[in-house]
């Protein structure tokens, strides 16, 4: 078996988060703007574990008859990057059962919410966990597809090394990986290749960024102690505050070659430059260093590089010579308060796992009913 999580339990988490989002959002009714955004979360999480179970799908469908008895898809690492959703989801579905917040009419879909401040803070708290979710299983995608893909090619050498270069699943899969050709996959030697050398932080706010890990925890001025997990979710939360989400083209009112319209708000500029920093710090650390024996992390990790390189292109102006980004100025950023420039985000995870044990006592379990 896989441990943690199989194919299996992908489509069946996929039909409960869909059955969650129909029973608890379709009908809802003057719904709170952050409750509709909770659904909205809720339904692409959906989407994603649909993609996810595609992927699965393609990989184990090249699995060759006379193996497919003993093989198993290696996920060992997939949920110590994506984060355990199947918890998450069942914290979702306890929350929506709660009968004193949530009204269900006919056919038990919620139709009316008790907003208050509690169910306010909760829901907040899942939206914004369900997102981390699905930026997450959005980015692994290729990365997973190309690792289980290699890792089912080597069991077919290694079984069948003799007979390999003879077996339509081999010329499949290697069709297969014909579409990371150029990106993790060299075009002449057909050798896995990192992603170019990653562009500098300017000095002045690496120097600002390494006293705000220090100031949380003294044991990093150490960069081999810089940890992987906690660094990806920091990449993760800043990349998407990031440059990434300011485009000056889209806005019509604003002249297309006007100089200010292609300056950034100062703050997304500085979460892209900790986006970029982080992952090179993490390629500091131990961690990191031990987990490139696993080719997920390995993959997981270039893709994050990609993302911020295509992401920084928009800055170098021989990329776009009369498009380019210009750098806020630097006076601006000086000015920042020193919690601007913080790193790591708040867990909270077993502060409240112990607090809902203490406090949730189980009530009717609409979803699983319907599932049965």
């Amino acid at each position: 078996m896989s441990f943690g999580i199989s194919g299996d339990d992908i489509v069946k988490l996929g039909k409960k988060a869909w059955v969650l989002w129909e029973m608890g959002f379709s009908q809802a009714k003057n719904a709170e703007k952050q409750y509709a955004k909770f659904g909205a979360e809720i339904q692409y999480f959906v989407i994603n574990l649909q993609q996810l179970g595609q992927v699965i799908f393609k990989v184990t469908k090249q699995v060759p008859p006379w193996l497919r008895d003993d093989y198993t898809l290696d996920l060992k690492s997939f949920l110590h990057i994506c984060g355990d959703f199947r918890k998450t989801l069942n914290k979702c579905e306890r929350l929506l059962e709660d009968s004193a917040n949530f009204e269900r009419g006919r056919g038990n879909f919620i139709y009316n919410i008790r907003w208050n401040l509690s169910v306010q803070l909760q829901v907040t708290v899942l939206k914004d966990r369900v997102a981390f979710h699905n930026i997450k299983i959005a980015n692994i995608l290729k990365p997973l597809e190309l690792k289980l893909l290699l890792d089912l090619k080597k069991e077919i050498y290694d079984v069948h090394s003799d007979l390999a270069s003879q077996i339509t699943e081999v010329h499949e899969i290697v069709g297969i990986l014909e579409n990371y050709r150029g990106r993790f996959v060299d075009g002449i030697s057909n050798e896995l290749v990192a992603p170019p050398v990653s562009p500098r932080v300017p000095e002045y706010l690496e120097i600002r960024f390494e006293a705000a890990i220090v100031a949380t925890n003294p044991e990093l001025r150490d960069q081999a102690k810089f940890p992987l997990a906690q660094g990806i979710n920091a990449f993760h939360h800043h990349f998407e505050q990031s440059t990434s989400k300011f485009h000056p083209e889209n806005n019509i009112s604003l002249a297309s070659d006007s100089f200010t319209e292609r300056i950034p708000v100062p703050v997304q500029y500085l979460n892209l430059m900790k986006s970029i920093w982080i992952v090179q710090m993490i390629k500091q650390g131990d961690e990191y260093a031990h987990s490139m024996s696993d080719k997920l992390w390995k993959f997981y990790i270039w893709e994050l590089d990609e993302k911020f390189l295509l992401e920084f292109s928009r800055f170098i102006k021989i990329e776009r010579p009369t498009k380019h980004l210009k750098e806020p100025d630097r006076r601006i950023l000086d000015l920042f308060r020193e919690e601007e420039f913080g790193i790591w985000l708040e867990d909270e995870e077993e502060e409240e796992e112990e607090e809902e044990e203490s406090h949730y006592q189980p009530g009717l379990d609409y979803l699983n009913e319907i599932l049965r």
